[in-house]
């Protein structure tokens, strides 16, 4: 699974509910659950790190994304459904993984 496509998508979800201004990201706090590449996302879109102390890391192993506004003190979780399979939601990355089994 596209983990860093999961938390970019987890990240613009939070950013568009929080109404995030990224000019003062300092305010804005993200609790990640995991340590997969999702966190990475996350870092880039929110600018949420472990150098600003905007950045919390709980080893839950869920793929479980809280994102923070202190400004409107607002906070958001994210979770994806355990049956959602982003591979099989996209037709065009279907359609291109059955190319690639006919061709081999």
């Amino acid at each position: 699974m596209p983990r860093s496509a999961v938390g970019y998508k987890a990240a613009k979800i939070a950013a568009n509910i929080l109404n995030i201004n990224f000019s003062k990201d300092e305010e804005i706090v993200a609790i990640v659950e995991n340590d997969n590449c999702a966190v990475d996302s996350i870092q880039v879109v929110l600018g949420c790190t472990f150098g600003k102390g905007n950045l919390i890391f709980k080893d839950y192993g869920k793929g479980v994304y809280t994102v923070i506004n202190r400004n409107m003190n607002k906070a958001v979780r994210l979770a994806m459904k355990s049956t959602f399979d982003p591979m099989k939601s996209n037709p065009k990355f279907m359609e291109l993984k059955q190319k690639e089994k006919k061709e081999q």
